[in-house]
């Protein structure tokens, strides 16, 4: 059995003949949060695919994400801009977690696989 969108009305649940509960996706006239914007704060990777001090207004692009996925480090360096000074701070303290993430993008020389 088949739902339509318009058919499921907003913050409410329906019973299916099946016993299945159906949420709704989205609420109409629903306010989208805006995203607060993050700020990479590592080195700069090779090839200008991503600078030191970058700003994504609008949360993390796509391509971003490949990035991550290739070179984790860069994930563990992308914070909110309100974060910037706690973020350097830890940067420049040995044994930290961003610390060691940084430097492994140093060592590996920032290029991505």
């Amino acid at each position: 059995m088949s739902i339509k969108k318009d058919e499921i009305k907003a913050g409410q649940l329906e019973q299916l003949e099946t016993g299945e509960k159906v949420v709704p996706l989205s609420v109409p006239n629903a306010i989208e949060q805006p995203k607060e914007p993050l700020i990479y704060l590592g080195p700069n990777i090779s090839g200008g695919v991503l600078s030191g001090n970058t700003v994504f207004k609008g949360g993390k692009p796509a391509h971003i994400d490949l990035l991550i996925a290739e070179q984790p480090e860069i994930g563990d360096l992308i914070v909110p801009v309100k974060s910037i000074n706690d973020t350097l701070a830890k940067i420049n303290k040995v044994g930290t977690a961003e610390h060691q993430a940084y430097q492994a993008l140093i060592k590996r020389g920032t290029g991505v696989k």
